[in-house]
């Protein structure tokens, strides 16, 4: 009984100990791009200041409120008809070459401010809860 006893105990013990395995911190790789010469690298993530303050300079930014992506122009239309008597905004239909969906937006707005406005508005009704701002 005592040498069960006695192998039991050695059997937990050793299975709990700290083993040189355990110890050894792991080194995870950082992967670095190659080419650094491109004029078009972001160094940091701008501020909503800067934003803001880009917009205000660049007198040709405009601001979009964007309703909905659709994936057919059947689907396009059939929320236009659903939806053109709701708002007091025109809704524009266009095709988005870079997603490949019809999109539903509003017209665009000079400034950010005027954007988030309408926007904020429009989330007050729950069929255009998921929109948002395109610049």
């Amino acid at each position: 009984m005592k040498s069960l006893f006695f192998l039991l105990s050695l059997l937990i013990f050793s299975a709990c100990s700290t083993t040189e395995e355990t110890t050894k911190q792991s080194t995870h790789e950082v992967y670095v791009f190659d080419d650094t010469s491109a004029k078009n690298v972001i160094t940091e993530t701008p501020s909503p200041a800067s934003i803001k303050e880009t917009a205000k300079t660049n007198k040709s930014m405009t601001f979009i409120v964007q309703l909905a992506a659709l994936s057919t122009e059947d689907r396009a239309d059939k929320y236009l008809e659903e939806n053109k008597n709701i708002l007091n905004y025109e809704l524009i239909k266009k095709f988005n070459d870079k997603t490949k969906y019809f999109v539903i937006q509003l017209p665009a707005f000079k400034t950010r401010e005027e954007a988030e406005a309408v926007r904020n508005e429009l989330w007050k009704i729950d069929k255009f809860k998921d929109a948002f701002i395109v610049p």
